[in-house]
């Protein structure tokens, strides 16, 4: 038994993808990317590399992001990391901090010729 209320695969992102793929009876590898705000980026860049290798026909990219407290919030405030004008410049040279979202994502992606 763990120590926290969420379980296992609370704080264990690599936990959590097995589990997925476990319970969506999938086959093959499956990873957990966290490059902290390009995560979704690499995820789907690392998905369509291993199509043009042929390491796999169809890949599940999915990713999260839930703000269920103000902790993280007040923390990412205190250490200047939010954006003073509350607007994201990603990538831009305007860019000021971040501004922090919910959002829950998923793509399937296959090569052309098996789609």
């Amino acid at each position: 038994m763990t120590g926290s209320k969420g379980g296992v695969t609370s704080n264990n992102n690599a936990v959590l993808a097995a589990r997925l793929s476990y319970f969506l009876n999938l086959d093959g590898p499956n990873m957990a990317i966290n490059t902290a705000c390009s995560s979704g980026l690499v995820a789907v860049h690392q998905a369509c590399q291993s199509l043009r290798n042929g390491e796999c026909d169809t890949a599940i990219v999915a990713g999260a992001n839930l703000l269920i407290t103000s902790e993280n919030y007040n923390s990412m405030d205190k250490a200047g990391m939010l954006s003073a004008d509350g607007k994201c410049y990603a990538f831009d040279k305007r860019a000021n901090g971040m501004v922090p979202a919910e959002a829950v994502a998923v793509i399937v992606l296959k090569r052309l010729s098996k789609a």
